[in-house]
């Protein structure tokens, strides 16, 4: 059985994405993540969000606690369990992927950080990262210390590319390159039920639109007039706007929208709810101001779920057109 280490330089670089792309193009691969970060209540149970994505991809019968056994908000890094999980999460597996936590160092007073964890399993490392110039110090710094533990580095995976140059950079300076993914905004937007989770907001109407997708965010304060060409040039919106301004949520109600937020705990008018009833768009309700409302939805992170069907399958087409598959994983 082959074992890979997949880390990153730090958040929101998408070492979920690869997993899931990796696992559906190559076959008997497993999963495994051995710190829990994100934890999600489901059916009455807590269990880790990406251990829960990646049983369903890869049909395991064993428990997400399996999949991702140890609790880093408890501070529990017990290595004897975590070694057991990983081998009955591999057993018959050739290829086995372990998403590192989002922080390299994690588990390092343990001896079970991202390098230390590789050397145990005796896998590589493939590093995700930005193609962003200050990033090549950060990934000598890091292949370095990995080496230095003792671990196999195997190459960096560019996620989200927009440049061209820092490929040969990066060869120049010893570094193998297995992969450049370019950038896809498709994978960065969110569910409206992800947005009314995150604003504990409550659906007044449209609850049939809740799985529509919003790519961007728009501020409704200003006049009717100026609104409806601004809302009419932007789809697949969110349009945040106070419970009071019934005119700029009729404005955004006229054109294609995938959400209103209405903002300071203000109870819509009734004819914009039979609107929004009408066309399938969620209305929803909270306590927030319209200044925290918008900087929430700017802080989340758009995260893969199993319900997610056109999301995995790019993953599936990204990774396959743009990573070395035979190269990074064989």
């Amino acid at each position: 059985m082959k074992s890979f280490v997949i880390c990153s330089l730090g958040e929101r670089i998408g070492k979920t994405f690869l997993c899931v792309g990796v696992a559906r193009n190559l076959r008997n691969v497993g999963y495994f993540r051995p710190i829990k970060e994100n934890i999600i209540h489901v059916g009455g149970r807590l269990m880790e969000e990406d251990a829960r994505l990646m049983k369903s991809i890869l049909g395991y019968e064993i428990p997400e606690d399996v999949l991702s056994p140890l609790d880093y908000f408890s501070g529990e890094f017990d290595k004897e369990k975590l070694l057991r999980c990983f081998a009955e999460a591999g057993r018959g597996k050739e290829v086995m992927l372990v998403e590192a936590p989002k922080d390299f160092f994690t588990g390092f007073s343990a001896g079970i950080s991202a390098a230390e964890l590789a050397r145990e399993l005796d896998a590589e490392v493939i590093l995700l990262a930005r193609d962003e110039l200050q990033d090549i110090d950060r990934i000598l710094s890091y292949k370095f210390f990995i080496e230095k533990v003792g671990a196999k580095f195997r190459g960096v995976i560019l996620n989200m590319v927009r440049r061209e140059d820092i490929l040969r950079l990066l060869e120049g300076v010893g570094v193998r390159v297995l992969g450049r993914i370019p950038y896809e905004s498709r994978l960065s937007m969110l569910r409206v039920s992800e947005i009314a989770e995150q604003l504990d907001a409550k659906v007044v109407a449209g609850e049939t639109g809740m799985s529509n997708m919003v790519e961007n965010v728009l501020v409704g304060a200003m006049s009717p007039e100026n609104a409806i060409k601004y809302f009419r040039r932007v789809p697949r919106k969110a349009v945040i706007t106070g419970g009071d301004r019934s005119d700029i949520q009729l404005c955004a109600l006229s054109t294609p929208c995938s959400c209103l937020i209405l903002t300071g705990g203000r109870y819509p008018a009734a004819h914009v709810v039979s609107t929004a009833e009408d066309r399938g768009v969620p209305l929803l309700l909270t306590e927030l101001d319209t200044f925290s409302a918008a900087e929430r939805i700017e802080n989340m992170v758009a995260r893969l779920r199993p319900e997610d069907i056109e999301k995995i399958k790019l993953a599936e087409e990204l990774i396959k057109e743009n990573v070395r598959l035979e190269e990074a994983f064989f």
